[in-house]
């Protein structure tokens, strides 16, 4: 059980399927499994307004070949998609993770595509528990390693474990972002710009971490540049980057404890403009029941002077967040859960920014 409390995200993580997967095919080594969960909920959003939602809905597929005792391939890919109304497009939102690697007891784990950020998932996977984004108080840039990305995670050595990642970033990726474009004579513009692209670099962001696990306590340490933002009239990268440490306790079955610590150094386009913030997270799991758990964060945010934050609204002070969940299995794959968010900002009429949902899902 305490191992089950403490999966933080080693290499079983990034391999990982659902406990519910069906087992679509199994022979001679090889075999495909289909998971995935529809979620639904109703929320109250940060201005104030209820709305009918999708609350995770995805669709997995795991695909596994073991060669030998020792050596196994795999792939994975899982597709969003909106579960509360009607698409009539392609019926999913996105593709968010596709991969595929080899694993191996004596030689650790090596896989290639799109998945979250290394880094994330060694030191602060514990804290990301919430259906909702917005109750997850670190940065830990999980879409810094989705597309383009390539790494590798140590084999167990007695406790200890390392991972690193890398993630090409080309002038391309950037140019997608409506803040930034190229205009007809290569030069970088903030705001809207013809799309040029005429001076194409490229760039190599690294992510690492390094963790201990013994009996019930695991302690993680790492490092991630951040997403490169294109700086400048020569369409260079200058990629900013996120430290980080966590520690993860299991007293009993019933109840573990999560720490952790991130110093946030993005790069941003503006030169007085900044997004450094120290994060200081306190939180735990309590499983009162067999059938109900409950899931409580506290985080303090110490802002730089110049903090802006990803809307372009200007912070001038600390805050003080604080985010909770209770789940309550009504099946072996249903649960109906309730989460809260104080955002600790506030809005145009002054009262706090706050967020809520009530929902359930099923799992497959």
């Amino acid at each position: 059980m305490k191992k089950t409390l403490l999966a933080t995200a080693i290499a079983g993580a990034m391999v990982a399927s659902a406990a519910q997967a069906a087992t679509v095919y199994d022979q001679d080594g090889k075999s495909i499994d289909l998971s995935g969960r529809i979620g639904m909920g109703v929320q109250s959003g940060y201005d104030g307004n209820s709305d009918f939602v999708t609350a995770g809905s995805r669709l997995k597929l795991d695909v596994a070949n073991q060669v030998s005792d020792d050596l196994r391939f795999f792939g994975h890919v899982e597709w969003r998609f909106t579960s509360d109304e009607r698409d009539q497009d392609s019926g999913f939102s996105e593709v968010r993770h596709a991969w595929i690697g080899a694993e191996s007891a004596n030689w650790g784990t090596l896989q290639a595509g799109n998945f979250d950020n290394i880094y994330k998932l060694q030191v602060f996977q514990a804290f990301d528990y919430y259906a909702m984004s917005s109750g997850y108080g670190f940065h830990a840039p999980g879409d810094n390693g989705r597309g383009d990305a390539i790494a590798y995670i140590t084999p167990n050595l007695s406790g200890f474990q390392a991972a690193l990642q890398a993630k090409h970033y080309s002038q391309s990726d950037v140019v997608g972002d409506t803040s930034w474009s190229i205009d007809s004579n290569g030069n970088v513009v903030q705001g809207a710009g013809t799309g040029v692209n005429n001076d194409v670099s490229s760039e190599v962001l690294f992510a690492g971490a390094v963790s201990y696990e013994v009996g019930g306590l695991r302690v993680a340490a790492g490092l991630s540049e951040t997403d490169a933002v294109v700086v400048g009239s020569n369409g260079e990268f200058d990629a900013g980057y996120n430290a980080g440490i966590s520690g993860t306790y299991a007293f009993n079955d019933m109840f573990s404890l999560r720490v952790g610590y991130e110093d946030q150094n993005p790069t941003e386009p503006s030169t007085t403009a900044t997004r450094d913030q120290k994060v200081y997270g306190i939180g735990g799991l309590l499983s009162v029941s067999d059938q109900l758990t409950l899931s409580a964060d506290y985080y303090r945010k110490d802002r730089d002077d110049n903090y802006i934050d990803s809307d372009g609204v200007g912070l001038d002070y600390d805050s003080d967040e604080f985010a909770f969940g209770a789940y309550y299995r009504v099946a072996d794959n249903v649960d109906v859960f309730t989460e809260f968010h104080d955002k600790d900002r506030k809005s145009e009429d002054g009262d706090d920014k706050t967020y809520g949902i009530v929902g359930a899902r099923y799992f497959f």
